[in-house]
Order: structure tokens, then C-alpha cells, then sequence
């Protein structure tokens, strides 16, 4: 898809909003939603110091596969104390240009964004509708990028803490709440799949049996590295657990795997997630899209 580079002053966005994720079951209801208090509940019309007539759509506040959707206007002050205010951070850009039906051709374009290859910074993308007519709407899509200079290779990254970090802070959902603990682990990157080996009565198997989804975060082994997901599936490996040994034994010459008499009572698990986040430092936090 084509895309122009643009660099953009920063800007104020007054409307409504609401946080949700490409993975929530309810995203498409919460968006229109959105839409719906935004141009029938009165919201657009209560804007004050609007810049101009477009609509904007501000995706920020990126947290693994969650964000903050905003619906609004762009104005000069932010003069509206009930409703939610953003800010577009200035920087670089890159602009797509999409002309269609509103929803159908957004979402079209959103699926051909993610797969091409961008600096990502997400610090904000947003969409500007430029008029109303719903069947041919003019849309610029924008989505926020590096700093030149500032560019970092994430999936680089991503696969060197995989490769050469070995714990991971591991969170199941327990009765009441999030139940954490540090596993050892390695990474498969020819099937994208995390492994990590437990003792089948540990407490985590019936958490997992009762509720596969886990987050994790890779523990530094110096510095502040890691690599943090918060949408994982977990499931017992169907590959027998010998055939995990030469693997952990690789990366974690001393794990318990090792020994003959333990492994009857071991179970390996597979962790398979579609995004992470790399953390290089509290200044430097890519995406990584697997």
C-alpha cells in the first residue's frame, strides 16, 4: 500500500473514548458505540474550538494487544471539561490515503497497514475523515513512526532475548485474581512458539486447564531488556517430552528436564501469542508482530 512521509505539529483531540484491542470479542460494538455518542449523542456538535470538520479516530496508550480508541475533533484549546482530551504527538508519519465506504475500506486499509513494514513508535495513529458521505469518504490514515536516527530493529531484539534470556515472569488467571511465577523457558522461532516445563500437579496446570490465556515478561539478564506479552495461549505440548530435552538442555545446561527419573512426573507447555513488546530501555519500546 502507498504512503507518504510527513511530519506533523502536534495537535488536540477532544471527544469520547474507550480502551479495547484487536483481540477483544467486543472491539467492533465498543467502536461503534463510539461513533454513535460521537455524531447522535450530541458529542460532536458540543465540541468547542474545532480547527476544522474532520472527524478524527486516535488509536494511543499501546499496552501489548490493548489501546485507547479516541473519537473527536481536532480543536485550538480543549475547552470541553466532561469529554476525553489527546494529544497527536508531533513527529513523523506515515500518510495513506484511502477513499471508499467508511468502515470497509478503514478496516481493509488497517489490514494491509499492519503488514507493511514500518519504524513503528506507537505514540498515536489516528484516522481523519474529511467529509461524511459514508459510501465515498476520503480518509487519511496516519500512522506514527520513529524518530529518524531513533530507528531500532525490534524483531531483531525480540529474537536475541528469546534466544539468550532464560526466565520468565509467568501469569496464569487463578481464583481472584492473576497468579505469577518464574519458569525457565525457550523459544522455537521456526513455529514462533515459547515452552516451558512445570511438574503436572503444580497449581499452574489446573489454572491452565480452567483458563489458557497468560502474559508474560522475559526477566534481563543485565539491564533493562525484556520482552512483554500480554495476549498468550497456553496448551500442553502434544510432542513428548523428549523430545523437548535437547533444546532446554542447550540453553539451560542444569534444568531438571535432565534427569531420567523426573521426567515422568514433567509437562511441557506451548505459549503461542501474535504480538510483543520489546523493551530496550524506558525510552526505546517497539512492537513486534508475529
Amino acid at each position: 500500500m502507498k504512503y507518504e512521509i510527513v511530519t506533523l505539529a502536534a495537535k488536540t483531540v477532544v471527544g469520547v473514548g474507550a480502551v479495547t484491542g484487536n483481540g477483544d470479542p467486543d472491539r467492533n460494538t465498543i467502536i461503534s458505540e463510539l461513533w454513535q455518542k460521537l455524531y447522535h449523542g450530541g458529542v460532536a456538535a458540543a465540541i468547542n474550538n474545532k480547527v476544522n470538520t474532520y472527524a478524527i479516530g486516535l488509536y494511543s496508550d499501546y499496552a501489548g494487544d490493548r489501546y485507547t480508541l479516541t473519537v473527536g475533533s481536532e480543536v485550538a484549546k480543549a475547552q470541553n471539561p466532561g469529554l476525553a482530551v489527546k494529544t497527536i504527538p508531533a513527529g513523523r508519519y506515515a500518510k495513506f490515503s484511502v477513499q471508499g465506504h467508511m468502515v470497509h475500506a478503514v478496516a481493509q486499509a488497517w489490514q494491509e497497514i499492519w503488514q507493511t513494514p514500518l519504524d513503528r513508535s506507537f505514540t498515536g495513529d489516528f484516522e481523519e475523515y474529511q467529509n461524511n458521505e459514508r459510501e465515498q469518504c476520503n480518509i487519511n490514515i496516519y500512522v506514527a513512526l520513529q524518530k529518524q536516527g531513533d530507528t531500532m530493529d525490534y524483531e531483531k531484539e525480540f529474537e536475541r532475548m528469546m534466544a539468550t534470556q532464560t526466565e520468565l515472569a509467568l501469569a496464569t488467571v487463578a481464583e481472584g485474581g492473576p497468579n505469577v511465577r518464574i519458569v525457565n523457558f525457550y523459544y522455537e522461532p521456526q513455529n514462533k512458539t515459547l515452552y516451558f516445563s512445570t511438574f503436572a500437579d503444580n497449581n499452574k496446570v489446573a489454572e491452565l486447564e480452567q483458563n489458557p490465556h497468560v502474559a508474560f515478561t522475559t526477566l534481563p539478564l543485565s539491564g533493562q531488556g525484556h520482552v512483554r506479552v500480554t495476549q498468550g495461549l497456553a496448551k500442553k505440548s502434544a510432542v513428548p517430552i523428549e523430545k523437548h530435552q535437547e533444546k532446554f538442555l542447550a540453553k539451560l545446561p542444569g534444568h531438571i528436564i535432565g534427569i531420567p527419573a523426573l521426567l515422568p512426573e514433567l509437562v511441557v507447555y506451548e505459549v503461542t501469542f501474535e504480538c510483543a513488546d520489546v523493551v530496550l530501555n524506558f525510552e526505546h519500546i517497539g512492537k513486534v508482530m508475529l
